[in-house]
């Protein structure tokens, strides 16, 4: 996300009508250069670039996940980084986008969809 703003690749129209709080976002990404992330990674910096040039160029596109990046302690910030992606690039609310969790039983997915957690109302709402 660093290196997508950076190279002004990220959406601004999409930004400045539908989201929120973009400014502390580009602060908190500002410290995780590339350099930074591949010391964290293992994934080198210039291999962060072209993954960042294939996602900001080829739009729309879809996140698509299974339950793997949820079990880990990091897992709520994961998703929340993947949801972050997608607004950055504005690949929310487009055909072909999105956030998709694929869970390992899809009718647990729907019953949640529905309203069926005890804390949320249906579409996740408060």
């Amino acid at each position: 996300m660093n290196i997508i703003i950076e190279e002004g690749w990220h959406d601004r129209a999409f930004i400045e009508t539908r989201t929120e709080g973009f400014g502390e976002f580009k602060a908190a990404v500002a410290s995780y250069t590339p350099q930074r992330v591949a010391g964290i990674t293992g994934v080198p910096a210039e291999q962060l670039r072209q993954c960042a040039k294939i996602l900001a160029l080829n739009r729309p596109m879809a996140v698509v996940w299974a339950m793997g990046i949820t079990q880990h302690t990091t897992g709520v910030l994961n998703v929340l980084s993947l949801g972050n992606l997608q607004m950055l690039l504005g690949n929310m609310g487009v055909p072909g986008g999105g956030v998709n969790p694929l869970r390992g039983q899809n009718n647990v997915q729907g019953a949640c969809d529905m309203g069926a957690l005890v804390n949320f109302f249906p579409g996740y709402s408060a």
